[in-house]
């Protein structure tokens, strides 16, 4: 068989297994999808509705929180347990902790019985953001000062300025001589 009659038939194939995707018309990758009215119907038919978190749950990375609880609820849901965990404190389920692990967002649902409708839960969410310590960098750039002011005690021909950058220091500064220089960087190296 040759090329030509083997394109000419790929290429009815081809047409064959898109021409139902034809009526249908084609989302471009990494678009959001739009149902149809007859789609939103036929959904309808299975999904009563979709919960949102309509609340807000502030923390800082490495301080925990406690939430106080009327109720235990029957579930709990923290989406991503890499930026914050959540841990029951007494046996009776009405005090939680919760705390913001690294910086990001994640959400946490809790379900509780509905006191007005028997056999049912109504689910209370919270989009929780995970914050940086506002303190941090000052307790960081306090270090390195002292770090620095005991290098200048211990060197008293040198000077050196510690500067806390991102999750590093910076030296900068005169050393008396290479020898001291050295003994410098073998003690801030410790």
């Amino acid at each position: 068989m040759g090329s030509r009659v083997v394109g000419v038939m790929l290429a009815c194939w081809a047409m064959s297994i898109t021409q139902p995707l034809a009526a249908q018309k084609p989302q471009r990758l990494g678009s959001t999808p739009v149902p149809t009215a007859e789609e939103l119907a036929e959904q309808r038919r299975f999904i009563a509705g979709v919960v949102d978190p309509r609340n807000t749950l502030d923390l800082i990375v490495g301080r925990p929180r406690v939430i106080l609880l009327h109720v235990t609820p029957t579930r709990t849901l923290l989406a991503d347990p890499q930026v914050a965990e959540l841990s029951f404190l007494e046996p009776n389920g009405t005090q939680m902790l919760i705390l913001g692990r690294r910086v990001g967002t994640t959400v946490l649902y809790l379900w509780f019985p509905d006191p007005e409708k028997k056999g049912q839960e109504k689910i209370i969410g919270y989009l929780v953001r995970v914050l940086p310590d506002p303190e941090a960098k000052a307790r960081r750039e306090a270090a390195a000062a002292a770090l620095a002011a005991e290098v200048n005690r211990a060197f008293p021909n040198s000077r050196v300025r510690l500067t806390p950058v991102g999750m590093t220091t910076l030296l900068n500064g005169q050393a008396h001589d290479v020898v001291d220089a050295m003994k410098i960087l073998r003690v801030l190296r410790r």
